[in-house]
């Protein structure tokens, strides 16, 4: 007695073409939350001159990818290159960055102290849900 299986050929097709995909789906996922997070958090970092928020950027594996203006306007700047396991960083790079995000007793006219922290901590959730739903596309 013999069986004949079918549709193994379109399901193993299926497979590859995810896997293949796959990198790229969640590396432009992890692009499009550290977009959105440095949006969230250039509107709240402190605003003298706008250097500081100009200097806010976004890294994808590596590669500089997206970058805040003075106004906190955020843009791509490249697209990200998927790589079997994604990085993303998001970065102020004024050397003054780091005591204008702890130094809580600071009082702005515009802006406040943990700009990036508490708009990633607010979003986590709904970040962690887009790029879920972005990597289980894959394939459908």
């Amino acid at each position: 007695m013999s069986t004949k299986i079918s549709g193994l050929t379109e399901l193993n097709n299926k497979f590859a073409k995810a896997i293949q995909e796959m990198p790229h789906v969640s590396a432009q996922a992890l692009q499009e939350v550290a977009m959105d997070l440095l949006a969230k958090s250039a509107n709240q970092a402190p605003l003298d001159k706008g250097d500081l928020r100009k200097s806010a950027t976004i890294h994808i594996n590596g590669d500089l990818t997206g970058q805040a203006n003075k106004e906190g306007n955020v843009i791509q700047t490249k697209k990200p290159r998927g790589k079997s396991k994604n990085t993303g960083i998001v970065a102020y790079n004024e050397e003054y960055a780091l005591r204008q995000h702890e130094e809580m007793e600071w009082r702005h006219t515009t802006g406040n102290a943990k700009f990036l922290e508490r708009p990633f901590h607010e979003n986590i959730n709904n970040y962690i849900k887009f790029i879920k739903r972005k990597t289980e596309e894959v394939g459908e």
